[in-house]
């Protein structure tokens, strides 16, 4: 056979191929759904639904959707899954037709309609815990947390969990519908007309009690406000749904906790070290469960924020800091407590009083301050020479921090901050915790300085140890002149020493800290030239 009726032969199998593959770009519905719902083919005006199928190209500016002559807003987009807000002018019953668009053809399916498919929106966490935030009780300081199995809710907590498929809003007073698409920026916001009924446990929290209102900047997508009940809901798991007209969400979980403060560990201030005593007149930080989710600094020498306190045997410890979102409370351990065996704190808050915890007590137990560089694992003690703010510290490591360098070369001024090595003889200055009591000029039948006081700036009555700390830098001895309390400050201790002669030179020169009869040290590192 010549060859050009060989080609022409084939021809119309090549023809054929091609309308196969045009064919095959024509979009094609398989579901139309609100998937958290219990009924999730029975759709609502104003849902965020997802339709299933092929065709649908590669981006939302690609395809169309359109139901009951109306035009859908399109929130994303692929070969094989559309997610869209249907119309809000939508029926809110019978039924309606869906059809979707591209450039190769398009397809359509019929919908049915009812006034609300409620469906929790966003990702679910592990537990099938939906996307839920828990406000606390609202107040300035509260950070706000995402609910999971790890950080339960607490009865009288105020929560917002996402939802979507809540039916018709109401417009804010003067105001237009609320459109299909981008929710504008309120306020006023626009208000589902029907609020939730929210189910929690056993408890059922009434549509009285909720408000939904849509998330400006979101499509579809309704923000449910509700306290959980102080009373009835028991800790652990609860099943967790919305009720809206009688159409209800699937089940979800909303993990709760009792909300009594349960402590895990005290450590020592400054460097946390585990299975280590502290002493009593020193800077601990004490970890709970269930502290307030606020953020507190500076408040010493305050006893009570947000109905959180703490006591030690009894006593009420002083607080530095209350950083409620990292489970932790930053206290004075009371100087009048004993100096050997163990003691006993207890955490309470808006609960009532937490469980006990005990932890070993010693006369001194010395921990070491130290700086950490931003975005690494690195530290440095915090040591700074005598009278200034310069660190004895690596210069990369000053230049880490964003501090200037080369302090004396460059005549910084001694109270700018700055950092550079140390030399032998620089008088130098180590910031600290746990060197134990301290009294006037460290007279051992002196007055030991209060639980809550702060030291006297006064150079005369300076508050000393009895004994004076020992220091030694890569091996070598110190000469301490003096270790006691910062003047000004209490439960922070200050030690000053003279670099010696015969230290290596490096940028992790061991700075090591202990006290006369306590086995307890702690060592951290400095530059030396």
């Amino acid at each position: 056979m010549p060859p050009a009726l060989r080609f022409a032969c084939r021809a119309p199998s090549l023809l054929f191929l091609f309308a196969g593959l045009a064919a095959a770009q024509a979009p094609r519905i398989d579901s139309v759904q609100v998937p958290g719902s219990s009924n999730p083919t029975v759709l609502s005006p104003g849902a965020v639904v997802q339709i299933t199928g092929a065709g649908f190209g590669s981006a939302a500016s690609a395809v169309s959707v359109g139901a009951g002559g109306a035009g859908a807003y399109v929130l994303s987009a692929n070969s094989s899954v559309i997610v869209a807000q249907l119309p809000v002018s939508l029926p809110a019953h019978g039924t309606a037709a869906l059809t979707v668009s591209t450039p190769h053809g398009s397809a359509s399916t019929t919908i049915s309609l009812a006034y609300a498919s409620p469906a929790f929106w966003g990702q679910t966490n592990a537990g099938n815990v939906p996307y839920l935030t828990d406000y606390k009780d609202r107040s300035a300081n509260v950070v706000p947390f995402q609910v999971d199995a790890q950080h339960p809710a607490v009865p009288g907590d105020y929560l917002e969990v996402r939802a979507t498929g809540l039916g018709l809003t109401t417009p804010p007073p003067g105001g237009p519908p609320a459109p299909t698409g981008i929710t504008p920026a309120g306020p006023p916001l626009y208000s589902a007309q029907v609020q939730p009924i929210v189910y929690v446990g056993p408890v059922l929290i009434p549509s009285s009690a909720t408000k939904a209102t849509l998330v400006p900047g979101e499509a579809g997508v309704f923000a449910v406000d509700f306290q959980l009940p102080v009373n009835g809901v028991p800790a652990g798991p609860n099943a967790f749904s919305l009720n809206v007209s009688n159409a209800i969400t699937l089940p979800a979980s909303l993990p709760v906790d009792s909300g009594i403060a349960v402590v895990t560990g005290v450590v020592n201030g400054a460097n946390f070290a585990v299975d280590t005593p502290v002493a009593p007149g020193s800077i601990a930080s004490v970890f709970s469960s269930n502290l307030e989710s606020v953020l507190y600094n500076g408040i010493f020498p305050t006893n009570l924020v947000h109905n959180t306190s703490v006591a030690i045997n009894s006593l009420t410890a002083p607080m530095y800091d209350l950083v409620g979102p990292s489970n932790q409370v930053n206290i004075q351990v009371p100087v009048e407590l004993p100096d050997s065996g163990s003691v006993t704190v207890i955490v309470s808050n808006s609960k009532g009083a937490g469980q006990a915890f005990t932890f070993p007590v010693a006369p001194a137990a010395p921990g070491i301050f130290r700086i950490h560089a931003p975005g690494s694992s690195a530290q440095n003690a915090a040591v700074l020479f005598s009278g200034k703010k310069w660190y004895a510290m690596p210069t990369a490591f000053a230049s880490s921090l964003g501090i200037l360098t080369n302090c004396a070369a460059n005549k910084v001024n001694p109270q700018s901050y700055c950092g550079q090595p140390a030399k032998a003889g620089d008088d130098l200055e180590i910031y600290a915790t746990g060197l134990g009591k301290v009294t006037p000029l460290g007279n051992p039948n002196g007055v030991p300085l209060g639980t809550g006081v702060v030291a006297p700036t006064n150079p005369l009555i300076l508050y000393e140890t009895p004994q004076k700390a020992v220091v030694t830098v890569g091996g070598v001895s110190a000469t301490v002149i003096f270790s006691g309390v910062a003047p000004g400050f209490a439960g922070l201790n200050q030690i000053n020493f003279i670099l010696p002669q015969g230290v290596a030179a490096g940028d992790a020169v061991p700075v090591t800290v202990s006290m006369p009869g306590s086995p307890v040290t702690d060592t951290a590192t400095i530059a030396v030239q």
